[in-house]
């Protein structure tokens, strides 16, 4: 019997311990990307390809934007948990920021000097995450940041 209840206990901190498990950046926007009630706007490669026949994209292949406005408050506390258990081993933790009600955590996956993928996660009554996939060199990330800083 003290054995059943051994093996017991050990099934449930197994079966616990692959429930607590960490997230990881594919499976966070895959997720997100199936509720019910987030608005997507994606470029494609394609798009991206075309739109780089009239302007420089600096690398980007694609952008998606995720967007939880409509989504039920349950929905919404469920993303900041995901959001805050989100690790990957494949990126750093560039922004991790939890200030006066604002949560913001950008992450960035660089293979060989070259930023891979970008995903910013922001809080701050209005939820939103974006994913830009690409070949981007780091020094044009200022660019980037000029280009689009509302400031023109």
């Amino acid at each position: 019997m003290k054995i059943k209840s051994l093996f017991m206990a050990i099934g449930i901190l197994l079966v616990s311990g692959f429930a607590m498990q960490a997230m990881t950046v594919n499976q966070f926007i895959d997720k997100l990307d199936r509720q019910e009630g987030v608005s997507r706007i994606s470029l494609s490669p394609f798009v991206m390809k075309i739109c780089s026949l009239f302007e420089d994209t600096k690398g980007v292949n694609s952008v998606k934007l995720l967007n939880l406005e409509n989504c039920s408050p349950a929905m919404r506390e469920q993303f900041i948990d995901d959001l805050r258990s989100l690790k990957d081993s494949d990126f750093d933790t560039v922004v991790s920021s939890n200030e006066g009600g604002e949560y913001s955590k950008i992450l960035m996956k660089v293979e060989d000097g070259v930023i891979k993928e970008i995903v910013v996660c922001n809080i701050d009554g209005e939820i939103a995450v974006i994913q830009v996939k690409g070949k981007i060199k780091p020094e044009n990330m200022d660019e980037v940041i000029e280009d689009n800083d509302g400031r023109r």
